[in-house]
Order: C-alpha cells, then sequence, then structure tokens
C-alpha cells in the first residue's frame, strides 16, 4: 500500500483534537459531526477520546481512527482531498475473495482479461493493450462482469471488502466515512453509504470495470514494460473519485428526509 504521509497527519490531527476534550470545547463541525456518529444529544460536559487504530496482522486497518463517548466506540476511515484511492490488494487475493462469494467463474475469468489486458487469464501474453482499447476489445465481456458484480447481494460483499472491513480474518469494521479537516468535512455513516452505492449502481452507463460509483484498475497495466514497479501490475486498486459529490448528495437526503 503506498504511503500517505499528507494523509496521516490529518487523521492523527483530527483524533488529538478530539481526544480528551469536552463536547463544549469542539468547534461546530466536529460536534455536528459526533452527534450524526452517535446519534443523540451529547451533554456538553461529555469527554471524548480518540487515537490512532493500531495495525492488524501487520497491516493498516480501514478505520483510521476510533472515538469514543461514554461506553460507545465508533470507528472512522478519514479521507481528504480527489481521486481517493479506497483499497489495494494482490489479484489473485482478490479473484479468491470473489470465488469465495460465488462469483461465477465466467465473471472472474473475463475479470482477468480486463485487469491483465493481453489475452490471457495469467498475465503472459506478448502483447499488453491500453485501457481505451481493453474496454473497445472487451466491451462485452465488461457489462457481463459489471452485471454480476453489481448485483445487491454481490455488490454489499464487495463494498465491505473494499470500504468497511479489508482483507483481514477478524476485521474492525468502519462506521463512518469523514471527508475533510477538523474545521470542515462531510461525512456517511456505512448504511447510507451501501444504500446509496446500491441505488446508483447503473450498469448500463458504466465504462470499465466499476462497483457502481467505484472504479477498479491494476495498480498499474505496464503496457510498454517500463514502469519502475512492474510487480504492481498483479495488484487491483480501487478508486472513488467521486467520493465528495456522492457524500454531499447523501447529506441533502438526510436532511430532506429530517434526520
Amino acid at each position: 500500500m503506498s504511503s500517505n504521509r499528507h494523509g496521516f497527519s490529518n487523521e492523527e490531527h483530527i483524533a488529538n483534537y478530539l481526544n480528551n476534550k469536552k463536547f463544549s470545547n469542539l468547534n461546530e463541525n466536529m460536534q455536528d459531526f459526533l452527534s450524526f456518529l452517535f446519534k443523540r444529544q451529547i451533554s456538553s460536559n461529555e469527554i471524548i477520546f480518540s487515537d490512532l487504530t493500531q495495525k492488524i496482522e501487520g497491516k493498516n486497518p480501514k478505520p483510521d481512527i476510533w472515538i469514543k463517548i461514554g461506553g460507545e466506540i465508533k470507528l472512522i476511515s478519514v479521507k481528504e482531498g480527489s481521486g481517493n484511492s479506497v483499497h489495494q490488494e494482490p489479484f489473485k487475493d482478490f479473484c479468491k475473495f470473489l470465488e469465495d462469494i460465488n462469483v461465477s467463474k465466467e465473471t472472474v475469468n473475463h475479470l482477468k482479461l480486463y485487469h491483465y489486458g493481453d489475452d490471457t487469464l495469467d498475465g503472459k501474453g506478448e502483447t499488453r493493450l491500453s485501457t481505451s482499447d481493453i474496454k473497445t476489445k472487451y466491451q462485452r465481456k465488461i457489462l457481463s462482469v459489471n452485471t454480476e458484480l453489481n448485483s445487491p447481494d454481490t455488490l454489499i460483499e464487495i463494498l465491505y471488502r473494499v470500504l468497511f472491513a479489508g482483507v483481514f480474518r477478524n476485521p474492525i469494521i468502519v462506521d463512518a466515512i469523514y471527508h475533510g479537516s477538523v474545521d470542515s468535512g462531510v461525512y456517511a455513516n456505512r448504511e447510507e453509504i451501501i444504500d446509496y452505492l446500491i441505488d446508483n449502481a447503473n450498469v448500463s452507463e458504466m465504462s470499465g470495470i466499476r462497483f457502481s460509483e467505484l472504479t477498479y484498475q491494476p495498480w498499474t497495466r505496464d503496457q510498454f514494460r517500463t514502469a519502475s514497479h512492474p510487480e504492481r501490475r498483479y495488484v487491483m486498486q480501487v478508486k472513488w473519485g467521486s467520493m465528495t459529490n456522492c457524500i454531499n448528495i447523501i447529506t441533502r437526503r438526510r436532511n430532506n428526509n429530517g434526520n
């Protein structure tokens, strides 16, 4: 997983800002976020505790920070900026995951063709195509993959892996995603995000492999065999470039519903 020092410092800044503070001493943005997160009116003298989450099985978990008020703990994924990469893992492991959740062998094989882009299922082909050529050549196969992977039950399993739980045997699971800084941010809980992404999984409008609004790609295609890290061709990556816009829409829906 690539490092993101700026992102890490933001996570640490939010956790440090919240930790050991009275609710009344927080800014309005954080008061609003915590009231939403804990789904209750928080009294002014209640103390908030927060810190960075610890590694699991030698890897960073999906939640970046934990927040505790009273006896209740919430786990938060903190994002910032644009073009958010939300998940990476070895491609073979992701294929095994798809098989484990009963995705058809045909769909997994179509995904392999898309991922490697060299007319093979193992990445050993001589000629590697560009992304645009792959989308043209495998158009029907891409539609077939998107149709199966964006069916509600399968999509939920994928979203849990790439957004909320990760690859761990005993994961700690994200309760909400917060995009922004201490002073300003947008946020949505896990249930809101799943509902929104299921509602907006419009397969006929997808270009390339997508999980609703999330885009799938190899970490690098290395089409001309010139990449400084050719091993990244065997790693899959998921990005959510429209995250801020999606969470803004979720927020408007929430406000319109009076929640």
